[in-house]
């Protein structure tokens, strides 16, 4: 699953890992960067694009939208640091439907092994409106992670919910291998969570 799959550069890239026989569902919440996603993804028959925002509840919210040149930087939490902010300035508020990665697994019955998480700030609610995944599916994560002023409770929330799911955490090393990683004031990665019980399956990818 990609969350946060923008115009869909992750979305392509797990399409050819998981073969014909695997399923890649593509989320994105902003309308014309979805349009944009499925016009990508249109020639891959394993790709299902999904136009829906995630969270806790289901629903409406309200989306801050930066255009096409900056829609990386789209989120539904309103930006904070002055010098985002600046860069930001002309941003439009729009309305997206919501729901959770817990009534997406139940409505599409998928199992889903790797989940890619990147939501501007919004991964914790994310997660908790994933709890039953969370329990049965046991997915693979990685989400995209910031301790910066804006981002900081965001990222401690995370690490509270899985590892209160029995998740270890680790980031990548500049050689491709997996390093254990706890919280701490100077993340600025994407953290890869895997359920302990699945540790075995990869340890040869775990720098001791």
């Amino acid at each position: 699953i990609d969350v946060g799959a923008n115009i869909g550069y992750y979305s392509i890239l797990a399409s050819s890992l998981v073969g014909e026989t695997g399923k890649v569902f593509s989320i994105e919440p902003t309308p014309r960067t979805f349009k944009t996603l499925s016009k990508n993804c249109s020639t891959k028959n394993n790709i299902t694009p999904v136009h829906t925002a995630l969270s806790n509840t289901t629903g409406v919210v309200k989306i801050m939208d930066y255009g096409s040149r900056l829609s990386a930087f789209n989120t539904l939490n309103p930006r904070k640091l002055s010098v985002v902010s600046d860069l930001l300035k002309d941003g439009k508020e729009i309305e997206v439907k919501t729901t959770t990665l817990d009534n997406l697994f139940v409505k599409n019955k998928f199992n889903p092994s790797f989940i890619k998480m990147d939501a501007e700030g919004h991964e914790s609610k994310i997660l908790e409106g994933m709890s039953s995944v969370l329990d049965t599916v046991r997915p693979l994560l990685s989400i995209e992670m910031g301790t910066d002023q804006e981002w900081k409770e965001n990222v401690i929330q995370c690490f509270k919910i899985l590892q209160g799911k029995d998740y270890a955490s680790y980031e990548l090393s500049d050689d491709g291998y997996l390093i254990f990683r706890d919280f701490d004031d100077k993340i600025e990665t994407n953290i890869i969570f895997v359920p302990k019980e699945k540790i075995h399956e990869i340890s040869n990818l775990i720098k001791q």
